[in-house]
Order: structure tokens, then C-alpha cells, then sequence
């Protein structure tokens, strides 16, 4: 069995810890096949504001947006 990758890293500036870019990156690809796949409107406003949310962080990162 393998072991999950790690997808948290301490961030000393900030003093917390914080998701990595490549772990937003893969979120944001994720939740915009959800958005296409959704069936209700719930589902969709679930996966929209996820995706906002990743999005918005990685736009304050400086990464560029798949």
C-alpha cells in the first residue's frame, strides 16, 4: 500500500500551515470536472465555490490558473 503524498507544508512567514500549489492545482482541476458533471444546481454551487476558493488562492500566490 502506498502511502498518501503529503499535502500540507509549515509555512514559517505565516506561522501555519497551508496547502501546497501542487495540491491546489490538482483541487482546481477536480472540482471543475465536478462542475461539468454536476446534475443539480446544488452540486453546482458546491463545486463553484470550492473552485473560487482554490482559485482565489492560488491567484494569491502568483500561480498561474489552469
Amino acid at each position: 500500500m502506498k502511502l498518501k503524498e503529503y499535502y500540507y507544508q509549515w509555512d514559517p512567514y505565516r506561522e501555519e500551515i497551508i496547502m501546497t500549489t501542487e495540491k491546489l492545482k490538482e483541487l482546481v482541476k477536480e472540482y471543475k470536472e465536478k462542475y461539468k458533471e454536476a446534475k443539480t444546481d446544488d452540486e453546482r454551487e458546491r463545486a463553484i465555490w470550492h473552485l473560487n476558493s482554490y482559485q482565489t488562492e492560488l491567484m494569491m500566490r502568483d500561480e498561474k490558473i489552469i
